[in-house]
């Protein structure tokens, strides 16, 4: 993905999905919100997704830019793990491991015991006029869900 498309889709409005999972996340009490530090990367056809992907480098920028935007949206109603604590933390997992509840428990508790992982996914559309899609999936940690 070039700089500046992504520069682009991190920089317009957050969206009304967007706007939404922080109002789930206030209406829910959620206290501590832990965001993943790569987002998972699908490609168009489905067939295969891992975390950052194509994205490379840029999937840590998207991340911390992505929480910056859940932060300003909460206005202080809960508080944000940090980046750097999160990478830190999800460093030894891989993806499938990741959409485990099994794994996703000792992922929060080591994040500072957060309620809510925030898993952004971005989708490649293989449109040449929408590069990409995106959206968060909010993950309640507490859930009896396996897979989000």
């Amino acid at each position: 993905m070039s700089q500046t498309l992504l520069t682009m889709m991190l920089l317009t409005t957050p969206g009304q999905f967007l706007e939404e999972m922080v109002d789930d996340v206030i209406d829910e009490r959620y206290e501590i919100v832990a965001v993943m530090p790569r987002p998972i990367y699908r490609d168009a056809q489905g067939k295969s997704e891992s975390i950052g992907g194509e994205l490379g480098p840029q999937a840590a920028y998207f991340c911390s830019r992505l929480q910056e935007e859940i932060n300003e949206l909460g206005d202080g109603e809960f508080d944000l793990v940090e980046p750097s604590r999160m990478q830190d933390v999800c460093r030894p997992y891989s993806l499938a491991q990741i959409q485990r509840k099994s794994i996703r428990q000792p992922i929060a508790e080591q994040a500072g015991d957060a309620d809510v992982l925030v898993i952004p996914v971005v989708t490649n559309s293989g449109s040449s006029a929408k590069k990409f899609d995106w959206k968060c999936i909010l993950v309640d940690v507490g859930s009896n869900d396996e897979e989000f």
